[in-house]
């Protein structure tokens, strides 16, 4: 027996399993509805269609990335580069929980609403003030190389990495070393 469907959060929850369980393919206002109990008409008093659906999951999976298990944590006393290889692992756990979120970005450009998160933005400002402590002498960053610019590069590099597997992100890691040392690469 379904649990009611009284919010949008219950209903994000059958959308997910049903993501997980069936794919992309698998989810559709309608499978929703009938997962969840409810009527068709229901649903869209939640949802206008299905990329609002798979943009709210995308929004949990970055609030669960970056918030419960990243901003949690006192990240003050950690380097840029511990940020990241934490972020990258963080990413890497959660990878088979979400998986069917990724496997839709692995076909498709990945969509633009996924990088206006407020927890993706907040994990770019947080690394990029991180970078401009570690650079006080101001050697990496100037005006036509923004640390906020280069975090973002850093976030999506880390993304693409990830898709290519445990080690996707190691050259990225070293960069970024190379990078805030000002060492020549």
């Amino acid at each position: 027996m379904n649990k009611q469907v009284t919010d949008k959060e219950t209903l994000l929850d059958y959308a997910d399993g049903l993501l997980k369980k069936e794919g992309e393919d698998g989810l559709s206002m309608r499978s929703l509805a009938k997962k969840a109990g409810i009527s068709l008409g229901a649903v869209y008093n939640y949802f206008p269609n299905k990329d609002a659906i798979v943009g709210s999951l995308m929004e949990n999976f970055w609030k669960n990335v970056f918030f419960n298990c990243l901003c949690k944590e006192n990240t003050e006393s950690l380097s840029s580069l511990q940020i990241l290889k934490k972020s990258d692992e963080i990413l890497h756990e959660n990878y088979d929980s979400f998986s069917s979120l990724f496997t839709l970005s692995k076909h498709l450009p990945m969509p633009e609403k996924m990088f206006g998160s407020g927890y993706i933005r907040h994990f770019v400002l947080e690394l990029s003030k991180t970078m401009e402590k570690e650079d006080a002498d101001k050697t990496v960053f100037s005006s036509s190389f923004k640390s906020e610019d280069y975090a973002l590069f850093l976030f999506v590099s880390l993304l693409q990495g990830l898709l290519r597997g445990p080690k996707g992100n190691d050259f990225l890691l070293s960069l970024h070393s190379k990078i805030m040392k000002g060492s020549s690469i």
